[in-house]
C-alpha cells in the first residue's frame, strides 16, 4: 500500500481503528487469563463450592463436589439443591427461610446431611453467602465435611465415659488436689489409707495424711519442677497414725490442681530393705575378675562388677537407670532372648560376639559374652560374663573400609545433571472473582520466594489478627510458629527447586498477632514466571480446634492407661454393638492365661481355656451381658495344664436412652482363696467328726449313771428315796436325749427341740406308768432351733413341770391333760407347761419353795435369763420366756 498518495486525516484514522483492535484483542486475552485462573481457584479449593441460582438450581460446581458425590459435572448442573439432600435429615423449611435472608444481604451457616451417588450420606457444615457470578447475583454455596468431626465428638464421649467406669471401679487409689485440699478421690485411695469411705476425705487438708511437712514439700516441689511423677515413693500416715508408704503416678496442671494415682507398697519397701542386706555377699566374689560380670532377673540388672562398669561406662549409681535389654542393640534382641531362654533351661550357652551400645555416650563397641543360669539368693537369675574385643574388631574394620574407598572413587567420577522447567500460570487479573475467594472461610495466601507476603484474604487476616496494612510490611517466616520454622523453610525450599504444575499438601502452625498457635492445613503451588519460581499459593484450613480435641483425647487416653497399669487385676472394657473388646488390660496374659491381642483378635480365653463343668454358668454370664445385667462369678480355667480359679465382676455401660452399648469388668485370681477355702472345709469335716464322736460318748456315759441308778433303785426298800433315784434319772434321761439328738444331727449348733419335747414327754409319761388312756399329752410346738446352752436348761424344766403334773395334778386313776406350747414371739422363745388338774394351792410361794423340783426349776430360768409365770385359776400353767440369741 501506497501511504505517500494518502492525506494526513486518512493516515490518523488508519492508526486510530489499528490501536483500537489492539486493545480488543488486549481485553480478549485478559479475560481468557482471568477466567482460566478462578477455574483454577475454584476447582483446586479443599472445600466443596457451589454456585446456585435464587431457586437453589445449581449453574456451577467445583472438583471436589464431583469427586465428594460421585456424580459427573453435567448430572448436577440444573438440579436442585434437594437433588444432593440426605432423605428425611434436614429441614427444608429452615433452609428456604435462610436462603430467603442470604438473598436479602445476610450469611447464614448450618450444619446438612448430604446423599451420594452410591446412597451414602455424610453431615456437612454449611456457609451460604450472596456473590456476583458474571454480572448475575447468585448464591455462593462453601461446604466442608465434618465426618471426623463428629467420629471424634463421639470417641471423646466414650473415653469419658471409660474414665468415670475406671475412676469408681479400680483398686488404685485416684485423687485430685487443690491448695492443699482433697478435691474428689475414689474409695479404694480411702481404703490404701485405712478409712471407710471416701467421704471421710473430701474437702479434709492432705497434711492429715503425712508425718512430716517436709516431706510434702519435696514431693511438690519435684512435682512442679517436671510437670508430672512416675512411680514417685513417699511416706504417708494412715488414719490409725501408722507409717505407710505409697508409689503414685501424679502430675500438676497449669493451674496448680494435682491429679493422680496411688498404690500401697509398704510391704515392697519392707522386702527391698531385706534384699539390700543380703546384696553384700556376692560382690566380693567377682570383683577381681578380670572379665566384666552382670546379673540380671528378667533383664533388671541386680548386681554388675567393676569392670563389668568399666567396659560399658558406668558406675554403681548410674547402672540403675538402664536394664540389661539396654545395651542390646534390636537387630540382636531376638538371639539374646533365645539364648536366655535355652540358658534357663539347662543348656550350656558358648561365648558369642555381640555388639552393644553404651548407654551413656551411645557409643557401639563389640563384646563376646557367655550366659549362665545359677540360684541367687534363693532366686533363679541369669549372669553374663564378658570381655570387651572392640580393638580387635577396629582392625578388622579398617582393612575394609580401605577396600571400598577404592571402589567408592571410581563410581563418583561421574557427574550426572538434569533439569527441567515447565512454566503455570497464575492469576494476572483477580478483580472480578475476588468477591468469591475474600469471602471464603478457608485461608488463602500469595508469598513471594524471599517470603514476602503478596497477597491474603479476610478469612486469613480475621483468623491471625492482622490488618492488611500490617500483612504488607510481614515476611511469612516472622508470622510461623517457632515450631514449625524449620519444617516450613525446607518445605518452602524444596517447593520452589521442584519442576513443573505440583500441588503438595501441608500441615503446620501460624502464630497469631496475640501470639496464639494456630494449626493450619492445605495444599500449596508454585507459580512460575519467565521459566523462574515467582511466588507460591496456598489454601489453608484452620483444624485448631481439631487439634485440641486430638489432645484433649490423649490426655484422657494417657490418664487411662496409667491408672490400668498400677493395678493388678486384669480391666476389660467390651463393645456390645460391634462385639469386640475396646480395651484389655496389658498384665491379662499373667491373670487370665491371655495376651491383649488374643482379645483383640476376637477370640474368648473361657472358650478356649474354659473349664468343661463351668460352661453352663458362663453361658448364662454372657447372656447378662446382653440384657445388660451386671454379674460376679467364680469359674475355672485350665492353663498350661494347670486349673486356675478367677473371679469376674461384669458391669453395664448404658447410653442416655438406657440402652447397654457396653460393659465393664474386672478379673482377679482367685485360686489361692479357693485352695485356702478347700483346706477350710476338710477341717470342718474332720472337726463335725471329733464333736459327733463326743455326743454319742457323752450319751452313752449318761445312760450308764441311769443304769447304775436304776440298779441302785433295785436295792432301796424306803419308798421317799425311791422316788428320788427316779427323779434323778429322769434329769440323766433328759439331758441324754439331747446329746442323742445332736449326734444324729448334721448341724452341731442348733438341736431341733420341737421333736425333743415330744420325745422326752412321751417318755415321761410312759416311765410313770400312766396309761395313754389316763392322761392325754397336747403338743402345741412350732419350729423351733436351740442351741445346746438352751437346749439342756429347757430340756430340765420341762422334765420337772411335766413329772410334777404326772406325780401331783390328777390324783388316783383320775383323768387328765398335760399340754406343752413352744413358739417364737419377736426374738423371744415362749414355752409354756401345764395341766387341768388340781392345781397348785394359792398358800405355796412357788418361788421360795422347799420343793427340789421347784427349785432347780427357778435356778434354770435364771440361768436362761428368761421369766417365769404361773396361773394355777384351772389347773396349773407354767409360762416361761426368754431370749433366743443369748
Amino acid at each position: 500500500m501506497d501511504y505517500s498518495k494518502k492525506t494526513k486525516e486518512e493516515l490518523i484514522d488508519e492508526i486510530i481503528i489499528l490501536k483500537t483492535k489492539q486493545n480488543i484483542v488486549f481485553k480478549e486475552e485478559i479475560i481468557k487469563v482471568s477466567e482460566k485462573s478462578y477455574k483454577d481457584l475454584f476447582d483446586n479449593s479443599l472445600s466443596l463450592l457451589y454456585i446456585a441460582d435464587r431457586e437453589g438450581i445449581f449453574i456451577d460446581v467445583n472438583k471436589e463436589v464431583i469427586k465428594k458425590y460421585g456424580y459427573k459435572k453435567n448430572e448436577i448442573i440444573g438440579k436442585g439443591f434437594r437433588f444432593l439432600a440426605a432423605p428425611n435429615k434436614n429441614d427444608l423449611e429452615s433452609v428456604l427461610v435462610k436462603m430467603k435472608n442470604v438473598w436479602n444481604g445476610k450469611t447464614e451457616s448450618f450444619e446438612w446431611w448430604s446423599l451420594k451417588k452410591n446412597k451414602t450420606i455424610f453431615p456437612k457444615e454449611v456457609i451460604l453467602r450472596k456473590g456476583n457470578y458474571f454480572g448475575k447475583n447468585v448464591f455462593i454455596i462453601e461446604g466442608r465435611d465434618i465426618t471426623s468431626r463428629k467420629v471424634i465428638e463421639k470417641h471423646l464421649k466414650e473415653n469419658e465415659e471409660k474414665y468415670k467406669t475406671l475412676f469408681t471401679k479400680t483398686l488404685a487409689g485416684v485423687f485430685i488436689t487443690e491448695k492443699e485440699i482433697i478435691k474428689d478421690c475414689n474409695n479404694s485411695f480411702s481404703k490404701i489409707f485405712g478409712y471407710n469411705s471416701r467421704v471421710e476425705l473430701i474437702g479434709k487438708s492432705v497434711s492429715m495424711l503425712y508425718f512430716s511437712k517436709k516431706d510434702r514439700e519435696k514431693y511438690i516441689k519435684a512435682l512442679r519442677k517436671k510437670g508430672f511423677l512416675t512411680n514417685y515413693r513417699i511416706k504417708h500416715k494412715n488414719k490409725k497414725g501408722e507409717e505407710i508408704w505409697i508409689s503414685t503416678n501424679v502430675f500438676i496442671t497449669d493451674k496448680g490442681r494435682i491429679e493422680g494415682t496411688l498404690v500401697g507398697i509398704t510391704e515392697q519397701i519392707k522386702a527391698e530393705e531385706k534384699l539390700i542386706q543380703s546384696e553384700k555377699s556376692y560382690k566380693e566374689l567377682s570383683e577381681s575378675s578380670p572379665y566384666g560380670i552382670f546379673v540380671h532377673v528378667n533383664n533388671k540388672i541386680i548386681y554388675g562388677n567393676k569392670q563389668a562398669y568399666k567396659i560399658l561406662g558406668l558406675n554403681g549409681k548410674t547402672i540403675k537407670r538402664f536394664s540389661f535389654a539396654d545395651f542390646i542393640l534390636p537387630e540382636n534382641k531376638k538371639i539374646v532372648a533365645e539364648r536366655t531362654k535355652n540358658s534357663l533351661m539347662g543348656e550350656n550357652i558358648p561365648f558369642k560376639e555381640f555388639k552393644v551400645i553404651k548407654p551413656l555416650t551411645k557409643e557401639a563397641i563389640y563384646v563376646e559374652s557367655k550366659q549362665v543360669v545359677y540360684n541367687y539368693k534363693g532366686e533363679k537369675a541369669t549372669q553374663v560374663v564378658f570381655s570387651d574385643i572392640t580393638n580387635e574388631k577396629e582392625l578388622a574394620k579398617e582393612r575394609l573400609r580401605a577396600i571400598i574407598a577404592e571402589e567408592s572413587n571410581k563410581i563418583l567420577q561421574k557427574e550426572i545433571k538434569e533439569r527441567k522447567e515447565t512454566e503455570r500460570q497464575l492469576i494476572e487479573s483477580e478483580e472480578k472473582y475476588r468477591d468469591l475467594f475474600e469471602n471464603a472461610t478457608d485461608l488463602i495466601q500469595s508469598i513471594g520466594i524471599k517470603g514476602n507476603i503478596i497477597y491474603v484474604n479476610k478469612a486469613w487476616k480475621k483468623t491471625l489478627g492482622i490488618t492488611s496494612k500490617e500483612a504488607e510490611n510481614k515476611n511469612i517466616f516472622e508470622i510461623i510458629h517457632p515450631s514449625s520454622l524449620k519444617y516450613c523453610k525446607k518445605f518452602f525450599k524444596k517447593a520452589i527447586q521442584e519442576k513443573g504444575n505440583k500441588n503438595s499438601t501441608i500441615a503446620f502452625s501460624l502464630m497469631s498477632k496475640e501470639r496464639e498457635q494456630i494449626f493450619v492445613e492445605g495444599s500449596v503451588s508454585v507459580k512460575f514466571k519467565d521459566g523462574k519460581p515467582h511466588s507460591t499459593r496456598a489454601i489453608l484450613r484452620d483444624v485448631t480446634l481439631e487439634k485440641e480435641t486430638e489432645q484433649e483425647i490423649r490426655k484422657k487416653e494417657n490418664i487411662i492407661n496409667e491408672i490400668t497399669e498400677t493395678i493388678n487385676d486384669v480391666f476389660y472394657m467390651y463393645n456390645i454393638l460391634e462385639k469386640k473388646y475396646d480395651y484389655m488390660g496389658s498384665n491379662s496374659k499373667d491373670i487370665l492365661g491371655a495376651s491383649p491381642e488374643f482379645f483383640y483378635s476376637g477370640k474368648s480365653h473361657t472358650q478356649e481355656y474354659g473349664h468343661s463343668e463351668d460352661i453352663k454358668k458362663l453361658k448364662i454370664a454372657n447372656k447378662k451381658v446382653d440384657k445388660g445385667v451386671p454379674y460376679d462369678i467364680d469359674y475355672r480355667v485350665i492353663i498350661n495344664g494347670k486349673t486356675r480359679w478367677i473371679n469376674e465382676k461384669s458391669f453395664p455401660i448404658k447410653n442416655k436412652e438406657g440402652k447397654t452399648i457396653a460393659n465393664s469388668g474386672i478379673c482377679r485370681d482367685i485360686t489361692g482363696i479357693k485352695k485356702t477355702e478347700e483346706k477350710l472345709k476338710n477341717s470342718i469335716k474332720e472337726k463335725e467328726v471329733l464333736l459327733k464322736e463326743v455326743h454319742h460318748r457323752v450319751k452313752n456315759n449318761l445312760q450308764v449313771v441311769s443304769s447304775i441308778l436304776n440298779l441302785q433303785s433295785s436295792y432301796v426298800k424306803d419308798k421317799k428315796t425311791l422316788n428320788i433315784l427316779r427323779e434323778s434319772q429322769d434329769r440323766i434321761k433328759s439331758m441324754a436325749f439331747i446329746h442323742e439328738s445332736l449326734y444324729q444331727t448334721s448341724d452341731f449348733s442348733k438341736i431341733n427341740f420341737s421333736e425333743y419335747i415330744a420325745s422326752l414327754s412321751k417318755n415321761l409319761v410312759h416311765s410313770y406308768g400312766v396309761y395313754d388312756e389316763l392322761v392325754e399329752l397336747d403338743l402345741s410346738v412350732g419350729s423351733v432351733f436351740l442351741d445346746l446352752d438352751l437346749s439342756i436348761p429347757c430340756g430340765l424344766i420341762i422334765n420337772e413341770l411335766v413329772s410334777n403334773s404326772l406325780k401331783h395334778a390328777f390324783g388316783n386313776n383320775k383323768k387328765g391333760l398335760i399340754k406343752i406350747e413352744l413358739f417364737e414371739k419377736n426374738e423371744n422363745v415362749i414355752l409354756k407347761v401345764g395341766d387341768n388338774g388340781l392345781g397348785l394351792s394359792n398358800e405355796i410361794n412357788y418361788k421360795e419353795t422347799d420343793s427340789l423340783g421347784l427349785q432347780l426349776v427357778m435356778t434354770l430360768v435364771e440361768q436362761i435369763n428368761g421369766k417365769i409365770d404361773l396361773n394355777n385359776k384351772k389347773g396349773t400353767i407354767f409360762t416361761i420366756i426368754f431370749k433366743k440369741e443369748q
